[in-house]
């Protein structure tokens, strides 16, 4: 009682600090409180605070900034007060609004737009008092709902909105209906809810799908807006909008509003006639629209409606010309299909059935292949739902045609993916199980067919078969198919193989017995089928499953050499023939083909797990591992004589210690320096990969060193070292074996530091060595020198190139490492050719020249000898640019070598490989953040050399040998191309640009020298080659062409003083540009500028220079003609 006068009291006295010290006291019982006012004293009450509100309200500057402070925040928490005593108020079981009440809550209704945004919490308190006054039907409810309605619109459209915000909008939903959408007061509503239909918040929650399909029935001219507004969103909004789109124009149409008709004519209907006419692109994103009202069609009125809308233009759709429309009438018949009409009677639902079959038995005929494909997986897709429908005619139609031809249809793979698809469809259907058990073997070839999607959805097919009881995938297709498949194809189908076959090979919930027998059947079906599903069997095995399955294997060969030991401790001489015959037959030791399969498979396992065994949890496996092994490996050494079971047996000793492995680590150094240039690198690369796993490349590195001072020596023996010297390291080659010695030391290096496990190795223990062998390899160049200032052949042509590729791989491998400065050591490889290689480059034709007597072939060989050293020296520079471990300055030097090459090389036997160095140099210089104009105009150096000396070389062949130009093509093409693409650099293109247009319009002006300038073709093709190759890549895009065409304009207007066969290629140039399909913007303003210098001429009185001035101008007048029909 004393809590409630108390309240009384602090209104009537209009004393807002005590209101609110009272209310922050008492707000867990102010519903106690005001459960005993009387009528009078709730009127008393609020016309006390009515009054106060209007006084706090006088204090309150709505204009203030977002931080309200000191004062400001009081009168808000005063206001915040009012709302919680009119919230408490509105809850009382015998309410009684009284009109000061009413007067407060007007108010604050007008308020709540205009209140600043930092009063966010007042704002909420106010709108959840409207709620609440709307929810329980209070007196003045519709004078309170419409700012409320704005406020929480709003309030769900902001960053702040989510779900719950979204509810409360749903809660006052039916408040919209009271709105006039004609009026002009109805904007900022007509604005706010053309936004909540695109809106994720609405989108993504039921009560919001509830929202927008109500709206939508609220007034025709909101009806057409909100339609907009979708339809301008579909090609960008997400695919998991689609299907709720669909969702609220069906909740829209199915409420039963008086807009059912003008939403079915003006929107549904609009939205399958796009989904029919749209684009490729748009189309897939319409028909998930419409998806929602196909899925609805056991729903009263649905199938009606469908019909009664498609009928119009769906039949005409698919018999138009255009592919595309047909294409999409196809999809959305078969997402519709059956268009049937509840009310129908029998007779005609039977004819609207037999039409819609025809049509899809005329769609599988179409010529389009992309049509074809759409209406078999269409097809398909109807039998699978609707199989019991289906007459059997008609699956009989389909199925014939559709096996027969369309399965094996040459024009398109799309067509022969799709029937696979469709059967992986239709095996869902367990109906269609006795009908594809004899079928499916027909498509046993489309395991190998030529297209890979074509055999990744046979793959799929037969993984869908094996869950199906009825049917066997070996016998849809033969195993030794499969696995001859698994041996030779691309990953996307070897996974999908491995999913199949693995379970059958492998399987890991069976015993021993049972695993090995799988193996050997494996292996004696395809062996490298096996290696290739081992090697993938690291994807469906954990470390340890693959463990054991090594010592399984292991274990099973150890058996085989027990038991042949025991053979022939008790063999008989008298065995009978078929007594070994039997033998044969059993896995033993004998049977090549299963103990090596079994010996690879156990160094693919370990090599699978190789990385793993390396880690902590790991290594109690890996001990295991080695403790069976080092007991396996060396009798499988003294047991095995094949060399190929030899090699796969030293690869896995070189997972062991090679202590465990005494007689094979001390002996590879011997196997290795006993090889011959003969050897193939698979006899001799498992010795280097043990010997680096061992770390024991110490004596091999020295051998190594040996052989190359050998090689450098010319395979002399080495004179006898003076006193003091080690006796050692002299080298004699009395030996035949050891002459082979300076060529494979370059071949066991170059596997050394390309081998992942050997690089890895060496660079991690023999830095050292790795760099003396640098620094005797840097001899080789003073050999070249040597062997090319002197007539002997002392020294091997073949042996120093080969020394100096690898001294330069070797700098660049070693170019991480501390102190070694290798693109230093490069540019200096660079200065030296530029002074002892390049001026030899020529020399064999100036030395027959002169002096007869010298031997010609002497010289010739020199001539290759440098060729070889540039050759090679190009490609590691340009390896170096390719793997980003070049500088500006490095490529500034390299590209002046490239230029001086050029300009050296008579012949130009470099081009090639100088133009594939110009396409790298070329996106080292794009690939930097800040032009640099020293390195560009080195690049429009170097482009025009390549340019000019291609077109010299193409003038010294007849016009119909290609060979010149298809050897540049493609690194030219590269080059021009990764410059116009891409964007910046605007000096460097203008550069280019003109470098390409002085060697066209060269090419173009000597051609017309000759007479041989005539627009025989249409396009490029009449166009000389060089300028055919580059207008070839100009005229691919149409901003490039349109530079192209500027720079052409300016370089015309800009001539001083034409002359008459430069205007006649420049004409040349603009005709075959106005006949090809190229754009023709541009080419107006050059033929005008063209014009202009010719009239400047005046007609010559010569006969061929006065036909040349008549072709010139006919050639403007025809090209003008031309310009005018595009």
């Amino acid at each position: 009682m004393e809590k409630r006068e108390e309240l009384i009291r602090i209104s009537s006295k209009n004393a807002s600090k005590d209101l609110l010290t009272f209310v922050s006291h008492h707000k867990k019982n102010l519903a106690d409180i005001f459960d005993g006012f009387t009528k009078k004293q709730t009127e008393d009450l609020w016309a006390g605070l009515n009054q106060m509100c209007a006084n706090t309200l006088l204090t309150l500057d709505l204009t203030q900034d977002d931080r309200l402070e000191g004062e400001m925040r009081v009168v808000l928490e005063t206001m915040e007060c009012f709302v919680m005593l009119a919230q408490t108020t509105i809850k009382q079981p015998s309410l009684h609004i009284s009109p000061d009440l009413m007067s407060t809550a007007c108010v604050l209704h007008e308020l709540l737009l205009h209140m600043p945004s930092s009063a966010d919490r007042l704002k909420n308190s106010v709108s959840s008092l409207f709620e609440e006054w709307w929810r329980l039907g209070l007196e003045g409810r519709f004078d309170l709902v419409t700012n409320t309605l704005i406020y929480l619109l709003q309030r769900s459209l902001s960053h702040k909105g989510n779900a719950s915000c979204v509810k409360r909008v749903w809660t006052l939903h039916s408040a919209l209906e009271m709105v006039d959408m004609t009026n002009e007061s109805s904007a900022l509503f007509f604005e706010l809810l053309q936004q909540t239909v695109v809106n994720s918040n609405y989108l993504s929650t039921e009560e919001g799908r509830r929202f927008l399909g109500f709206i939508l029935t609220l007034d025709s001219t909101l009806t057409d807006s909100l339609h907009r507004c979708i339809k301008n969103h579909i090609p960008t909004a997400p695919s998991s909008w689609m299907e709720r789109f669909g969702e609220v124009y069906f909740r829209a149409w199915s409420s039963g509003s008086l807009l059912t008709e003008k939403l079915e004519n003006d929107c549904i209907q609009d939205l399958m006639n796009h989904a029919v006419h749209a684009q490729r692109s748009l189309a897939p994103a319409l028909r998930q629209v419409l998806a929602y009202f196909h899925q609805q069609k056991k729903k009263s009125g649905v199938d009606a409606m469908l019909l009664n809308l498609y009928e119009p233009f769906l039949w005409r759709s698919l018999k138009v010309a255009n592919p595309e429309v047909r294409a999409n009438a196809t999809w959305v018949l078969v997402d519709a299909f059956p268009l049937l009409d509840p009310d129908f009677n029998t007779e005609e639902k039977d004819t609207l059935l037999q039409k819609q079959f025809d049509l899809l038995l005329m769609l599988l005929e179409d010529p389009v292949p992309t049509v074809r494909s759409q209406a078999v997986l269409g097809v398909f897709r109807i039998m699978s739902l609707f199989w019991e429908l289906l007459p059997s005619v008609t699956i009989k139609n389909i199925v014939t045609k559709v096996m027969q031809d369309l399965a094996f249809d040459s024009a398109s793979a799309d067509v022969r993916e799709s029937v696979v698809k469709g059967l992986i469809t239709l095996v869902d259907n367990h109906l269609c199980h006795l009908m594809l058990k004899p079928i499916l073997p027909q498509l046993q070839s489309h395991i190998h067919d030529t297209s890979e999607k074509v055999r990744v959805a046979m793959v799929n097919l037969l993984l869908k078969i094996k869950g199906v009881r009825a049917i066997k995938f070996w016998e849809v297709v033969p195993v030794e198919h499969l696995l001859s498949r698994l041996e030779i194809d691309s990953a996307p189908v070897v996974r999908r193989l491995m999913t199949l076959l693995f379970p059958s090979f492998l399987p890991l919930d069976k015993s021993e017995q049972e695993q090995v027998p799988r193996c050997v059947a494996l292996i004696q079906t395809n062996p490298g089928a096996a290696r290739v599903f081992y090697r993938y069997s690291q994807h469906f095995m954990d470390v340890q499953q693959t463990a054991n399955y090594m010592i399984t294997l292991c274990r099973r060969i150890l058996e085989c050499i027990r038991d042949e030991r025991k053979k022939q401790e008790s063999r008989d001489n008298s065995l009978s023939e078929s007594q070994n015959s039997d033998e044969e037959e059993e896995l033993t030791v004998h049977n090549t083909v299963v103990m090596k399969g079994f010996v690879e498979i156990l160094v693919i396992l370990w090599y699978n797990i190789s990385a793993k065994l390396q880690e902590s949890r790991h290594k109690k496996i890996e001990q295991d591992l080695q403790q069976k092994f080092c007991l396996a490996v060396p009798e499988m050494l003294k047991t095995f004589e094949d060399p190929e079971i030899s090699l796969a047996v030293i690869l896995l000793a070189g997972h062991l210690p090679s202590s465990s492995v005494p007689v094979l680590s001390r002996s590879c150094l011997s196997k290795l320096k006993k090889m011959t240039v003969e050897t193939e690198e698979s006899l001799y690369c498992c010795l280097l990969e043990a010997k680096c796993k061992w770390n024991k490349l110490d004596d091999l590195l020295e051998v190594i060193q040996e052989w190359i001072s050998a090689g450098l020596r010319g395979g002399k023996k080495e004179i006898s070292a003076k006193k003091g010297k080690d006796k050692r390291k002299s080298v004699t080659f009395a030996e035949e074996e050891n002459r082979s010695g300076p060529v494979l030391a370059v071949r066991y290096l170059t596997y050394l530091i390309t081998h992942p496990v050997c690089r890895a190795a060496i660079l991690s223990h023999h830095v050292q060595e790795l760099q003396d062998i640098q620094q005797q390899l840097k001899q080789c160049m003073s050999g070249v020198q040597t062997r090319l200032e002197q007539t002997s052949n002392v020294l091997n042509d073949e042996v120093l190139t080969q020394y100096f590729v690898m001294y330069c791989r070797l700098t660049l491998l070693l170019q991480d490492q501390e102190k070694f400065e290798g693109l230093s050591a490069l540019v200096a490889v660079i200065d030296w050719a530029e002074e002892s290689v390049l001026p030899w480059i020529h020399s064999a034709e100036e030395e027959v020249k002169v002096q007869r007597k010298r031997s010609v072939t002497s010289s010739a060989s020199r001539h290759d000898l440098c060729l070889q050293i540039l050759k090679s020296f190009l490609q590691v520079c340009s390896n170096c640019l390719l793997v980003g471990m070049a500088t500006p300055n490095f490529v500034l030097k390299f590209s002046k070598f490239c230029t001086n090459i050029l300009s050296s090389d008579d012949k130009w036997s470099l081009l090639s490989d100088i133009t594939s160095s110009l396409y790298h140099v070329t996106e080292f210089v794009l690939s930097q953040e800040e032009e640099d104009s020293e390195s560009s105009c080195e690049l429009v150096e170097l482009l025009s050399q390549v340019l000019l000396s291609l077109q010299r070389k193409s003038q010294q062949v007849p016009e119909s040998d290609n060979t010149v130009t298809s050897s540049v093509r493609a690194p030219l093409t590269e080059t021009l191309t990764c410059v116009y693409n891409r964007g910046g650099q605007v000096t460097l293109k203008q550069s280019l640009t003109s470098s390409v247009i002085t060697t066209i319009l060269d090419e173009l002006t000597q051609a017309s020298v000759k007479g041989s300038l005539e627009l025989t073709s249409e396009g490029q093709d009449c166009l000389p080659p060089v300028s055919s190759l580059l207008f070839s890549v100009i005229s691919r895009k149409t901003k490039t062409l349109r530079t192209f065409l500027a720079e052409l304009e300016y370089r015309v207007q800009s001539c001083p003083s034409p002359d008459l066969h430069s205007l006649h290629g420049c004409v040349h140039l603009l005709c075959s540009l106005s006949k090809g399909k190229a754009s023709t913007s541009g080419i107006q303003e050059c033929l005008e500028a063209v014009e202009k210098h010719l009239k400047m001429l005046d007609p010559p009185e010569e006969v061929e220079k006065r036909s040349i001035y008549d072709t010139v101008t006919q050639a403007i007048e025809d090209c003008k003609k031309n310009l005018s029909r595009s």
